[in-house]
């Protein structure tokens, strides 16, 4: 008989109670001691999920480097990285093999799934880029002006006069 009462809390430990339980009976008149063994294998959904980075940057035109994707889980996690809902690469790795565009910055998220559940990590890519200038022609106040607007990542700052 297996009693619930005797394990803390009345509940299963996901780490030590994965084990090898053994029932022994007592020998009698007829017959010796036998025994029989189990293993007992505790499943649970996806926990404890983490990236290896938090925040990659890279510059535009480059490929990015790796992000790794980890969770306890059992029976163990698929995994699949998504951007922004679409599926990117399938496995634990982010791996990004075309060089990046910087319409590609944004936040990368991994689902990592099994029967009883899934849990997202998420990890933003910022793709760098050097400053551009376009400039516009406008008439303010009757008069031509000339426009110039800059931008890059990361932000310029304007120096000081």
């Amino acid at each position: 008989h297996f009693n619930m009462s005797n394990f803390p809390n009345k509940k299963f430990d996901i780490e030590s109670d994965n084990a090898k339980y053994m029932c022994i009976s007592t020998s009698n008149a007829v017959g010796p001691t036998v025994n029989s063994t189990t293993y007992l294998s505790i499943e649970y959904a996806p926990n404890d999920i983490s990236v290896s980075e938090n925040i990659v940057y890279v510059q535009e035109h480059h490929i990015p480097g790796r992000v790794i994707c980890k969770s306890q889980a059992n029976p163990e996690p698929s995994y699949e990285w998504l951007y922004p809902n679409k599926t990117v690469t399938m496995g634990n790795t982010l791996i990004i093999n075309d060089p990046i565009k910087r319409n590609d910055t944004g936040i990368y998220r991994c689902r990592a799934r099994n029967k009883h559940g899934d849990r997202i990590a998420e990890t933003i890519i910022d793709v760098q880029f050097t400053p551009r200038c376009e400039i516009e022609r406008r008439e303010i106040d009757d008069q031509d002006t000339l426009i110039c607007t800059a931008y890059g990542n990361p932000e310029e700052r304007p120096s000081k006069w």
